[in-house]
């Protein structure tokens, strides 16, 4: 647009130069290169975060479900392969045995013969071990330390460095803890399960200490009365 001054000249309106042109293009580039990787950045900060709190709450709900089941192992006796009466209670360092009932929502009704055991992954050694839990219904009948082809599998923790279940008679008068518990006529007084993880996950499982809760009379199962409970 012209315009005309006084002096009856005209001259032309004050505009950019190309070289303003390019720095301000060049400014407006880094503005939103910088715009993208906080964009980016802040993504991949939720996507963490996320995926930690998943991983974090998983954690808490298998630790629960660890605490109420062992804490309600039941002093039920049941035949071995042999044809003898046992205790249905194998605790090893590496996996253990016990009859104990799953929360109702499970939608499985009466007691479980359940088995944590501590394995290498089937599929990625070099991923670790893992915690996993075999499940059947219970039946005085049962021979418990034989496994059944229709045992249901459900794989708890994975990654898994190193772990071990370790057992204490006495609650209260801090005896000497024990890596088996087997051949014996009574439940352990407290149960400790210990995990730690490969990599970053280290800090994430403190040790796992559960007490036994159920104090129905040996050989019975909780709701039974004790006149004959044990080799029913």
């Amino acid at each position: 647009m012209m315009t005309c001054r006084r002096d009856g000249k005209f001259r032309g309106s004050p505009g950019f130069t190309l070289l303003e042109l390019l720095v301000a293009l060049l400014l407006l580039g880094l503005i939103s290169t910088l715009a993208l990787g906080g964009v980016r950045l802040g993504a991949r900060t939720w996507e963490t975060v996320s995926e930690k709190a998943g991983d974090n709450g998983r954690t808490q709900m298998i630790r629960a479900f660890l605490r109420r089941e062992l804490a309600q192992a039941a002093p039920v006796f049941v035949p071995d392969s042999g044809g003898a009466d046992v205790l249905a209670y194998d605790g090893r360092r590496d996996s253990l045995l016990f009859v104990a009932p799953l929360p109702s929502h499970f939608g499985l009704g009466g007691f479980q013969r359940l088995e944590l055991a501590i394995i290498d992954d089937a599929q990625d050694i070099d991923a670790g071990k893992q915690l996993v839990l075999r499940r059947r219904l219970f039946h005085r009948k049962d021979v418990l330390d034989k496994s059944e082809e229709d045992d249901e599998l459900h794989v708890l923790l994975e990654g898994i460095d190193a772990a071990e279940f370790v057992y204490r008679e006495s609650g209260t008068d801090g005896g000497a803890w024990s890596s088996d518990w087997r051949g014996r006529d009574s439940l352990p007084a407290m149960v400790k399960l210990r995990v730690t993880f490969k990599g970053e996950r280290r800090a994430v499982w403190p040790d796992l200490l559960i007490a036994g809760r159920i104090t129905t009379p040996a050989g019975c199962l909780p709701g039974e009365t004790s006149r004959a409970c044990r080799g029913r």
